[in-house]
């Protein structure tokens, strides 16, 4: 399993590590933004955690930090069910090699 340092985009950038491995994405982070007001309180309860499974995923892109647009560090990932059916994922030191690596698993 490889992990990568990047950000989800939701409400607020959610500063975590995607881990590739052979089945599915797995997103963590120790922030979650459903309760921004306590962003500064940091405990058990105040964790993102995001399961993606290779077969959830209609298509996966390249692209440009939208915070940021001139940057080529983030990826796009189209989920075939879900309602929000993005996933945006930004703040990749690595951007090209997660993005293969995905590739490869799926």
């Amino acid at each position: 399993m490889n992990s990568y340092s990047c950000a989800l985009k939701n409400v607020i950038l959610l500063q975590g590590f995607l881990f590739v491995s052979t089945e599915a994405l797995y997103f963590f982070s120790f922030i979650d933004d459903s309760n921004v007001g306590s962003f500064f309180s940091f405990s058990a309860s105040s964790i993102t955690k995001m399961r993606i499974k290779y077969s959830e995923i209609e298509q996966i892109y390249k692209s440009k930090n939208n915070i940021i647009g001139f940057l080529d560090n983030s990826i796009r990932i189209e989920l075939k069910s879900d309602a929000n059916n993005e996933l945006f994922i930004t703040s990749f030191l690595d951007r090209n090699g997660a993005f293969d690596l995905i590739i490869k698993q799926i």
